[in-house]
């Protein structure tokens, strides 16, 4: 396995978790250190992967100028297999705008997060969605990608369903 580089930024996967995941609030409220490092050690992926807490705060406040700043940052690094934490509200916008802004990085991205906290323990989604995006970065070209629900998704080409708490490809 490769060297991987984990960004963490926030968004529901490194928030407070949620009292009653039936009714998840409106907004994440972001922790101040992420768990992800702890997840990933979990699941035995630690001795492959780095960490980077870049921000910590719900996606839908992310401005554009701060991820041009993430593309920058991704840019800068020598790290050529890069996983982005990241909230699903506004991560189909920011895997849209990675894209445009890293098509000649030759660099491997990919952006996943969750509908649950990490903080929600076993009901949570996020170490599945780890996993899924660890054991699939090597196999897949350079680009940006998303990975939600144990499935790859095309940036421009899904979008959140939030009634039904899925990510799902544009026209089903």
């Amino acid at each position: 396995m490769k060297d991987i580089l984990f960004i963490m930024t926030g968004g529901t996967i490194d928030a407070e978790g949620y009292a009653d995941p039936e009714h998840p609030p409106k907004n994440a409220i972001p922790l101040k250190d992420s768990l992800v490092p702890m997840a990933v050690e979990e699941l035995g992926y630690a001795p492959d992967c780095r960490f980077f807490q870049w921000m910590m705060k719900d996606s839908k406040d992310f401005t554009e100028v701060e991820i041009y700043a993430l593309s920058v940052f991704i840019r800068q690094r020598r790290a050529s297999h890069i996983i982005v934490t990241h909230g699903t509200d506004r991560m189909a916008q920011t895997a849209v705008e990675l894209q445009k802004q890293l098509k000649d990085a030759q660099k491997t991205i990919i952006l996943t997060g969750s509908m649950l906290p990490l903080a929600n323990g076993s009901a949570s989604d996020a170490p599945a969605n780890l996993r899924f995006a660890i054991e699939t970065i090597e196999q897949l070209p350079p680009g940006v990608h998303v990975v939600m629900h144990e499935r790859l998704f095309v940036p421009g080409r899904f979008q959140k369903n939030i009634k039904n708490w899925r990510f799902e490809e544009i026209g089903s």
